[in-house]
Order: C-alpha cells, then structure tokens, then sequence
C-alpha cells in the first residue's frame, strides 16, 4: 500500500514538473552544463557569432520551454539574424510565463517598431517606463519611434523625460539634435543643401542622356566632418564629362533635335568648401566657396552662402546667395558660363503632406538674367507603411534674351502637370516612391502641348550604409533645349 501511495506521489510531481515546463513558470539553468550552454550563448552574442548560438540553442529551447534566459538569448541571436517572426514568437512565449520580463517586452517592442507596428511598441515601452521610468532603453525605443511617426510634440515630452533621467545619453542627445535640426531625406538628390547633425562621406554618380545627343556623366565625391559641436564642415568635388553629338535640327515644335555628326566632348573640374553653423535650435548659418575648372583650361571662382530656418523635421526654409557654373551643354560649357543670384526654397513635409516651393532669380556670365519658380506638392492617401499620393507640379521659367549659347532661354515658358504616386516606406531596409506626372507645357508664343515625366527612387539603408538609387525619365523640355531625357542617378552614404 505505501508502494502504491508512493508511486502516485512521484507521479504526480513529474506531472506538476511536466505541466509547469509546458506553462508554467520561468526557471534558471541549475545543472553545469545548462550553465555553460548559456555562457556559451552569451559569449556567441557578443561575439556576434549568431548563427552559432542558434545552432546550439534551437533544440534545447523547444525541449525547455520554461528556460526562459535561453529562450531570451536564442530570441536575440533570430533578430539579429532578421529571423523576425521566429523571435517574436520566443519573446511572447516568455512573457505568458514572466508577463514583466524587461527584455523580452523591450525586444519584442524594438521588433514591433522595426516593422512599423507603432502602437504595440509604443504600448510596451510605455509599460517599461511605468514601472521604471529610469529605463534609458525604453527611452530611447520610445522617442525613437515617435520621430519615426513625425509626432514631434510626443517625441519632444518623451525626450525631456529621458534627458531628466539620464543626461548624458549619447542616443538621447543625437535624437535632441534630430528633433530640433532638419534631418536629410534619404531621398533627396540636393546634396548641397541637405545636411545630417553627424560625420559622413557619400559618393554620387549622375548619367544624364537625352534626345538632341548629349550625353553627361557626373562623378560627385562629399564628406562632412563634425569639427566640434554644432559646426561641421563639407567638402565637394564633381568631374563632368559632357559630349554633345554635332548637326542639330531646330524643328518646328522649338525642341532640340540631334542629326547625327562627329561627337565633341569637355570635361570640368569643381571644387568647394562650405561651413554649416546650427546657432541653435531653428537656424543654421553656412558659406564657402571653391571653383570650377572647364575643359580649356580656364578657371572661375564659386560660393554660397546664406541660412536655413528649420522646424524638426517638417519645415525647412533655405535662402541662399550663389555663384555656380552653368553646364547642359558641351556647347554652354565653351562659353565659361556661371550664374550668380539669389535662391530660395521651401520644404514642408507632414505624414500626409508634401510641399516644395523653390524660388530664383541668377544673372548669367553672358548677362542673361533668369526667373524660375518651382510648386510641387503632394497629399498621401492609405497606411502608414504603402501609402498612395495625389498632388500637382507647377513651373514657370523665363530669360531676359534668347540667347544661343547652348542652354535653353525662353522668354516664357509654363509647365502644369497632376501627379499620382506610390510610396512604400518604414520597411526594415527599404524605402522607395514611385511617381507618374502628366500635364501640359508652353513656350510663348507656342500653345500648350502634352508633356509626361515617370520617377522612381529606392533608399536601402544597412546599419551605417545608405544607397539611393533614383531613375527620371522626363517627356518635357530640358535645359539643354531636348525635348526628353533619361535621368540615372546611384548614390552611396557611410555615416560614422
């Protein structure tokens, strides 16, 4: 009878100690060799040899569930393997055995936030932070994903309360810097007004074909080192081959048109400094200069200068005074032409909005005085992540002369276009917006005709890595006087 008794008593504690692998709670390796496994593990991680630790971990943590620090760092290897779903499935699992396990809620919110499911990462770091409002990386995940929402008044309150806590948080200080100065859009083909509060070297190549023969390869190289605080200093250099095929036709629509002829090439050097000041919160100062060297040997000098009001990351007002050269053509390039005037543009960018405006009035070398004004804007329709935009593109652009020296000069020129677009955004990796515009253009004393453009840019961002990849192609009059032209440009950013 005790057999019995004692045989139903072991049994029954090999059920309770079955049942509470399968669900019950959290338990820590006791055995040495579990021991060893996880100092394994944790050394695998910080050795990033992930694929080991998963090899090592994989059947073990579905054989003991309950395990929940191995659980954890098998999770962590999966991440950091992009094994996202595999993760987040660990991660739940073991918050239904520990639901205030700090790792696991600040894991799983960091996934959750990776792919844009704001409102259950935001919900976890708030959990975090209200039971320990010192948590610095639940600060950070938090504020993190607010900027990445543009919820700019959110993100400044959740900053402030980080700050108070830890101080002197490097993370924290580079989201203060984010916040409060314009960020570079990943996007934006305008090196020489974007600018990023930390060191970075990019390199940019631009082929520009279109249908009167020319042909234009660019090679544009630029770092940006932070001297100190709040200055940094960027440094530009651009070789331009230009070739232009000879014998050109004038047809009666008033566009360029090649006939075919020997091909004549130039190539130009230039070379600038430029030096950006952030004040403070909402203005920068900047100015430099440099030169441009034409295919002839011939040399003249370039500068800008100006500032830029800005607002987070949504508004941006740029005012600038500039001498730059003025190069469509192998043609142009023979006369040594550069403009010099003044410049103004505004970005307003909101999760729904889009507003560029671009101003400038630029007295050319050959006394040529040019106007143009520039509206695009555009309103996005759908989820955060695909998102599907409707908007318009208006430009006007008009010369004081007709003046043939190989760039085209309208007395009055307009361009009235609607545009429909794609945009994929807030991927892991990806960003990208896809955009077909179509409308109609004039140039007095010509009447209206039908004129299209098609866009399409990629952002791939790695770690430090960025690569643009944009490609334009233009149904419309271009500065070279050509009626069409294909736009290719491939970038590439390191940021330290």
């Amino acid at each position: 009878m005790i057999d019995k008794l004692l045989l139903v008593a072991i049994s029954s504690v090999l059920l309770i100690i079955q049942a509470d692998a399968q669900t019950g709670v959290c338990r820590r390796p006791e055995d040495k060799a579990t021991v060893e496994m996880q100092e394994r593990a944790l050394h695998g991680l910080q050795t990033k040899s992930y694929g080991a630790v998963e090899e090592e971990l994989r059947q073990y943590v579905a054989e003991h569930p309950e395990q929940c620090d191995l659980s954890l760092l098998l999770g962590q290897a999966y991440m950091f393997r992009k094994k996202d779903r595999a993760a987040e499935k660990l991660f739940r699992a073991v918050l239904e055995r520990d639901e205030s396990n700090r790792l696991a809620m600040l894991e799983l919110a960091r996934i959750e936030g990776y792919h844009a499911r704001f409102a259950e990462s935001n919900r976890l770091y708030e959990l975090l932070l209200a039971s320990d409002a010192s948590d610095e990386s639940a600060s950070v995940g938090l504020v993190r994903n607010l900027m990445d929402m543009d919820e700019t008044s959110r993100a400044k309150a959740a900053l402030k309360a980080g700050l108070k806590a830890h101080p002197n948080s490097l993370q924290l200080q580079a989201f203060e810097d984010e916040l409060f100065v314009q960020r570079t859009q990943g996007m934006s083909q305008d090196v020489e007004v974007g600018h990023r509060r930390q060191s970075q070297v990019q390199d940019w190549t631009y082929v520009i074909v279109d249908s009167a023969g020319d042909h234009i390869v660019e090679n544009l190289e630029r770092s940006t080192i932070e001297i100190k605080p709040r200055l940094f200093m960027h440094l530009t250099t651009r070789v331009r081959h230009l070739s232009s095929q000879g014998g050109i036709l004038e047809p009666v629509d008033e566009n360029a048109e090649s006939l075919g002829g020997a091909i004549v090439s130039a190539v130009t050097f230039q070379a600038t400094t430029r030096l950006d000041y952030h004040l403070n919160g909402w203005l920068t100062l900047y100015g430099g200069g440099g030169g441009v060297r034409f295919n002839d040997g011939t040399s003249r000098g370039l500068f800008r200068g100006g500032f830029i009001l800005h607002k987070g990351s949504s508004l941006n007002f740029n005012a600038s005074v500039v001498k730059v050269p003025v190069l469509p053509t192998q043609e142009a390039e023979t006369f040594h032409l550069t403009a010099q005037g003044l410049r103004t543009r505004l970005d307003w960018s909101k999760p729904k909005d889009r507003i560029n405006l671009a101003v400038s009035e630029l007295r050319y070398a050959d006394t040529n005085l040019r106007h143009e004004q520039e509206l695009e804007a555009l309103h996005w329709f759908g989820a955060r992540r695909v998102d599907v935009g409707a908007g318009v593109d208006v430009g006007h652009l008009s010369f004081s002369q007709t003046l043939n020296h190989g760039y085209f000069s309208p007395s009055n020129y307009q361009s009235y276009m609607a545009s429909a677009a794609v945009r994929l955004h807030h991927f892991h990796h990806f960003n990208a917006e896809y955009k077909f515009s179509s409308g109609a253009e004039s140039i007095e004393p010509s009447p209206f005709r039908f004129v299209y453009e098609v866009t399409a840019d990629n952002f791939v961002s790695v770690g430090k890595w960025d690569l643009i990849a944009n490609y334009t192609f233009d149904h419309s009059t271009q500065s070279t006087g050509a009626f069409q032209t294909s736009f290719v440009s491939v970038g590439v950013k390191y940021a330290f």
